[in-house]
This record gives structure tokens, sequence and C-alpha cells, in this order.
């Protein structure tokens, strides 16, 4: 039956009109859900039944007919296992574009009134789709003409009215207890004044680097953690599957531009200091990841009282001092020894390739 259903993810790693893998399971679990409000549906609009028929789920469901170009569509049609024997629509299948209608209604928030009976069963799907988007990323439910669209805000929107839900979590912190009895860790993460303790679940696969994580607990070994976490009533309880798990250095940049997120107006001594923006902050990190050409060529990072960054290298003789606009991310490298200054462009190639040239120099590398 041809239909205009589809899902339209939406971002770079879709650029190229492909679906990474890690999205498939986003799929599953949408055809999951249509089939789940499709029976519902259905008892609806025939209430002298009990239950749907027998074989409703198997029989008809929504099939991944192609992927094509905006920036990656996954057209989606409804196959029955079983031959139609009539030209206009089973009842079954009308019941799966009308799932499809009310769920697409739901993520705009745009539900009828007579279609707020399937709320609950839709809100429970969410738990999980969704859960790899990235921020710039979306996933779109197109039926029609009309399209709503799902990303980290919407997402959030969604799951935060729900008592309990998964997503994804990236922490960083140090490990101050492992339990081999039941298989977990606990990470101390956040405010390092007001820090937060969390669960986490061990297996085999990351066990040693967690028990040399937390005997050098004293030292402070840094750590950082990407997996599911457990939410309930908005706040993490526990993370229930470790994905990444990764030993860190003492100057890691990631971990301290995170850490110094929790700085608060007033922090200096005198009670001036400004905080520090945390979306800026985490754009810098990820700027870091991606341009930065040295993980043991590492600085020393300062808050300034105006809320910006200040980064500092010692490299063969020469200190450097690199001062970041957290608003404009204009930078000034100077060489202290030398009094020469640079100006660098960190919104731009020519700007990260300029700062690595000048260390990769003076560290002799």
């Amino acid at each position: 039956m041809e239909n205009p259903i589809s899902i339209i993810f939406d971002g770079k790693r879709f650029d190229n009109h492909t679906i990474p893998l890690s999205m498939l399971s986003d799929l599953s679990t949408i055809d999951k859900m249509v089939t789940d409000v499709a029976s519902h549906i259905y008892l609806k609009k025939n209430p002298e039944r009990e239950r749907v028929p027998r074989g409703f789920r198997d029989n008809v469901f929504l099939s991944l007919r192609g992927v094509e170009n905006g920036s990656a569509s996954a057209s989606l049609e409804i196959v029955r296992l079983r031959p139609q024997t009539t030209l206009i629509p089973s009842q079954e299948e009308e019941c799966m574009l009308e799932a499809f209608e009310i769920i697409r209604d739901f993520v705009a928030g745009d539900l009828q009134e007579r279609h707020k009976v399937f709320e609950k069963i839709i809100s429970s799907h969410f738990k999980t789709i969704g859960r790899g988007l990235k921020p710039e990323e979306s996933l779109s439910f197109k039926y029609k003409t009309k399209t709503s669209t799902l990303d980290n805000g919407t997402r959030h929107r969604l799951t935060t009215k729900m008592p309990e839900y998964v997503e994804d979590v990236e922490i960083y912190g140090i490990i101050d207890a492992v339990d081999r009895h039941f298989d977990t860790f606990k990470i101390e993460y956040g405010n390092p004044t007001r820090s937060l303790r969390v669960e986490c679940r061990l297996d085999k696969r990351i066990l040693l680097d967690v028990k040399r994580a937390f005997d050098e607990y004293d030292s402070g070994r840094k750590v950082y953690i990407r997996g599911e976490g457990l939410f309930k009533d908005q706040k993490l309880q526990k993370v229930e599957n470790t994905e990444e798990f990764q030993l860190l250095d003492q100057l890691d940049i990631a971990y301290r531009l995170n850490e110094l997120q929790y700085i608060e107006d007033g922090w200096m001594e005198d009670g001036s200091g400004l905080a520090l923006d945390r979306n800026s902050l985490i754009k810098l990190s990820k700027l870091f990841d991606e341009y930065y050409w040295s993980d043991t060529v590492l600085p020393h990072i300062f808050p300034t009282p105006e809320g910006n960054i200040e980064m500092e290298w010692t490299l063969n003789g020469h200190e450097l001092v690199l001062k970041i606009d957290l608003t404009t991310f204009k930078a000034e490298m100077i060489d202290i020894e030398n009094e020469t200054r640079t100006e660098l462009d960190l919104n731009s190639d020519l700007g990260w390739k300029g700062l690595n040239d000048l260390l990769k120099e003076m560290s002799g590398k």
C-alpha cells in the first residue's frame, strides 16, 4: 500500500543520506509504538471485540522501503504478510495510519482531546526514542503534508512529564566505591563543593580501568563515562549501561571545562567574579575535542573575573597564555618571554591551525 509516511533524520551524521546503525533501534521502537496504538484504535472502533484479531501484530507492520534525500528520509510502508483481497485499505491498515498521525501530533504537542487516551501508551515508548540524538540533530514524523520534529529540546519536554525515562548521560568525575558482589561502582561528580554520586553498572569490559581509577582515588584520578541514565522525577538514579569509559589525564581539557560550569557569581575571595556561560564552555570543549592536535600537550585552565577563560602552557622554557573570550571565541596567545601576541579566531579552521602550529613549534613536536 502506498502512503506518505516517513521518519526524517536531520543533522551532520545524516547528510550523506544514510542512517547510522545506532539509530535503527528508534525505527524498531516506532514500529512497536505504532502497532500498540493501532491495536487500541481497532478495539475502540470495534467495541464488541475484547481483543484484536489473532495475528494483528504479526500480519500488519511497518517496513523500511528505502532511505531518500533530505537529509536521510526513512520511507516507510505498511506491509501485510497475508495477501490483500480488496483494493481498499483494510481496517488494520487504516488503524496503523491513524496511529502514526496521532503520534505525529503528540510530538508536536497538538494532540486532540479525543486522542488523549493514547498519551500514556505513546509516552512509554519515548523513554528511549531519540535518546541517541546529538544536540544539532532531529528526528521528524511526516504523514501526508504535516511534519512534527523531535530534537533534544522536544524530547526533554516530553520525557520530563514521565515519572521514569532513559536518557544518554555523560559524566566527568572520580570513582569512590566499587562493589564486586553486586557488580556496581559509584562515581562522584558535579559541583566540587556540592558533589553528587550515582551508581553505575559494572561489567567485565571496563573492570580493570574501574579498579585502577578506584585505587587512584586519593590522587584524584579523573574519569569520563557515557551511558544510559535512568531518571525518576527528573533525577538521575542510575547508569544502567556504561557504553564508554575513559581514564583521564589530570589536565584533561574537557574535564576541566565541565568543572568550570559549576562556578557561580562571586567566586573570588572579594565577592567579585562572574560565572562562566555553560553553553559557551560546552561549545569550547567540543571545539578542542574536534581540532586540538595533542592529548599530551595540555594546559592549565583558569576562569577570569570577567567570565572568560585563560589557558597556560610551559613549553621548552616558553610561558604561553591563551586568553579566550567566551562570547566571541576570539583569542589572544601571549608569549611571555618574547612579549609577542598572536590573534586567533577559534570559530574558524584557520584559527585552530594557527594555535596548533604555534604549540607544535614551541613544544618541538
